[in-house]
């Protein structure tokens, strides 16, 4: 299931005419990190959504709600967790 975090991070980067690269140099992270949030392999880390809210010109709620947050979405957040750190 792709998950709006997905829609919204690349239309929100494009609209910003910026590349994946370009967005991974403010965030000091890796290319392959924004692309994987954007293939909806990973999601943004929760210490990091501050400084790409920043980057992309958008409140911490806007990101929030731009995610639309739904139960099934937030148990594949929480099973993510889980199991990257047991």
């Amino acid at each position: 299931m792709r998950t709006p975090v997905v829609f919204f991070l690349r239309k929100r980067r494009k609209e910003l005419n910026m590349t994946q690269a370009q967005l991974a140099d403010k965030l000091y992270v890796s290319r392959k990190v924004v692309s994987r949030w954007e293939l909806n392999e990973r999601v943004p880390n929760t210490l990091i959504v501050k400084d790409l809210c920043k980057v992309l010109h958008i409140s911490i709620e806007e990101f929030y709600n731009g995610l639309n947050f739904n139960v099934e979405y937030r148990n594949k957040l929480l099973h993510i967790k889980t199991l990257k750190y047991n």
